[in-house]
């Protein structure tokens, strides 16, 4: 496959993701289960002190504390998301982490 022609798939695949899944382009967020009550606030605390430089080991808002690095949903040594979370603002990181998978 030549590089033009990964170009023009890449462009179509994005082009319909905003054709059916418009709300995300627009800010919205994926609905249902825990999403926004449980892991919306995880992902929020790992944005937050990684843009603080600091590597979140211990959250310490969510009753007596936990590990973050021993809870699996937040996935603080995560490779995508130690990227998706330190540039993106946190709904758009959460949309595109759980789309990329």
């Amino acid at each position: 496959m030549s590089l033009r022609q990964i170009a023009l798939v890449t462009l179509a695949a994005t082009a319909l993701t905003y054709v059916f899944w418009r709300p995300l382009w627009q800010g919205g967020g994926l609905v249902g289960g825990d999403t926004y009550s449980y892991y919306y606030p995880q992902k929020s605390f790992l944005a937050d002190e990684l843009r603080a430089g600091r590597l979140p080991l211990w959250n310490s808002l969510v009753g007596h504390g936990y590990p973050t690095v021993g809870e699996s949903q937040t996935g603080v040594l995560y490779p995508p998301n130690l990227l998706l979370f330190s540039w993106l603002p946190v709904n758009a990181a959460y949309n595109a982490a759980q789309l990329l998978h």
